[in-house]
């Protein structure tokens, strides 16, 4: 990683903001923490939507990083952004192209300034707490090689849940599934919990997987319940409610209960209710309802301007 990290600094021009990008939206909302999250290395991919020469960019180079990612379980995520898609559109995109589990999303700002003259744009963050820089196209390549090394792999980032003392394939499979967020990850951990029996070398695995996960995922909400009653506070416990479902968590929900009928977040989540509609208007393939969602952005700015989902409106 040494001389591969001197590369990228002979190509880097200038340093860039670390985590997710300023006006991303994601095509689902858990992406963006997972985006976020310290340890695992990042690559991030800005492209050009509506150009052909940028999808087979992504059909093949970023597609083929990514299968190496999933193979070999590497601690590196890929963020891909656009300003062209959204919603639906997007999904579809990356579906015909191959990117499953890629963390994709609309870039609402567009910084880099992305279109058919400028197609595409590369960043590397080596994790954690690296600093994030511009790289060329062709180090993708060299990342692919190094995921697919496992005396190099290491270099790239931590895991938020070390693997290691598990050796079993579907344990292996459950922990990766668990370390990434993917959904159905901690359910399918607390059924395989109660049916695990310490006297075999699977069950005890499976044990230690669970101990080393729900304290984490347990502690976030215990932190949350009692941190304040604020909007941004509702949004990252509500969050971790979600990652945890399938544990016992109902202290949690009840304090969510609590804090969803106190009068000053009540227009909080009105203006994210309206947040919401406006974004699924803009997803639609229908001029019309475009034009709507556009406009209800502006009601929503006009009408809340002293919610989060007001002002995020009045960026927009």
């Amino acid at each position: 990683m040494r001389l591969f990290l001197s590369a990228l600094i002979c190509v880097s021009v200038v340093h860039l903001a670390a985590a997710v990008p300023e006006g991303a939206t994601f095509v689902e909302p858990a992406m963006a923490a997972r985006a976020a999250r310290p340890g695992h290395a990042k690559v991030v991919v800005y492209f050009c939507g509506h150009c052909p020469s940028a999808r087979a960019f992504m059909s093949k180079e970023v597609k083929a990083l990514q299968a190496a990612v999933q193979t070999n379980h590497a601690p590196l995520d890929i963020i891909c952004l656009t300003p062209e898609l959204s919603g639906p559109t997007l999904v579809k995109y990356g579906e015909a192209v191959g990117l499953d589990r890629i963390l994709l999303g609309t870039d609402g700002r567009n910084a880099q300034n992305i279109g058919l003259r400028n197609i595409l744009q590369v960043e590397y963050e080596p994790g954690p707490g690296g600093t994030r820089m511009r790289i060329s196209y062709s180090n993708l390549a060299d990342l692919t090689a190094i995921v697919a090394d496992p005396a190099r792999r290491k270099e790239l980032g931590t895991y938020r849940y070390d693997p290691a003392g598990l050796s079993d394939e579907a344990v292996l499979g459950l922990w990766w599934a668990l370390e990434n967020d993917t959904p159905g990850a901690v359910p399918a951990l607390a059924n395989a919990r109660k049916k695990a029996k310490a006297d075999d070398a699977r069950g005890q695995q499976i044990i230690t997987l669970y101990d080393l996960v729900t304290p984490e995922l347990l502690g976030e909400i215990e932190r949350l319940s009692t941190a304040g009653e604020d909007f941004a506070t509702f949004e990252a416990l509500e969050a971790a409610l979600r990652r945890a479902e399938g544990l016992d968590i109902k202290s949690g929900t009840t304090r969510l209960k609590e804090l969803s009928r106190l009068p000053a977040l009540k227009d909080e989540l009105k203006a994210r209710d309206a947040w919401s509609r406006c974004q699924a208007m803009l997803a639609s393939d229908k001029p019309k309802d475009q034009e709507m969602g556009q406009a209800g952005l502006g009601q929503l700015a006009a009408k809340m301007p002293d919610t989060v989902y007001g002002r995020k409106a009045a960026a927009k």
